[in-house]
């Protein structure tokens, strides 16, 4: 009897209301010091929260840092990062288009929730790519283009 190959979601512990965030942005972002994601830990951490962050300029650093969140037992996944309608873009320009997002992002999400502070990035796409193909259980952020002091409010918003 042949066995199935497909890949499939590892049992996990039950997930803690907790927030992993994984934040890459463009250079004169990082210049001028706009870490929206930083700003979002210390304010979890203020309400009893124990956030992880990490900051990433490649897409490996991503994957690395999915990883690092697929093997923690925090439910919710806070991405910020520069998009587009297409998908994200790491600090070094790597695109990484909803196909191949969905992809990465395809066993850590299951039974997660992501919250997306990206421009442009939550539309129909999203929800065909990422809900229908990850398991998560929903995605939140802004349909269009927002400011970082907008982006860093939402956030804190939805997640607290």
């Amino acid at each position: 009897m042949a066995k199935n190959l497909a890949r499939q979601p590892a049992k996990k512990a039950a997930t803690e209301a907790d927030v992993f965030i994984i934040e890459t942005l463009d250079p004169d972002d990082e210049g001028s010091g706009s870490f929206e994601g930083q700003s979002i830990m210390h304010v979890l951490r203020l309400h009893g929260k124990s956030p992880q962050y990490r900051y990433v300029r490649t897409r490996n650093d991503f994957e690395e840092a999915l990883d690092e969140f697929a093997k923690s037992r925090a439910r919710y996944l806070h991405l910020s990062c520069l998009g587009d309608p297409e998908g994200m873009v790491t600090t070094n320009g790597e695109e990484i288009d909803f196909d191949e997002l969905a992809y990465l992002l395809d066993l850590a999400l299951n039974g997660r929730r992501l919250f997306l502070s990206a421009c442009s990035m939550v539309h129909q796409d999203v929800t065909d790519h990422l809900l229908t193909k990850t398991g998560c259980f929903s995605v939140v952020g802004p349909t269009s283009d927002v400011n970082f002091t907008t982006a860093a409010v939402f956030g804190r918003l939805f997640i607290i």
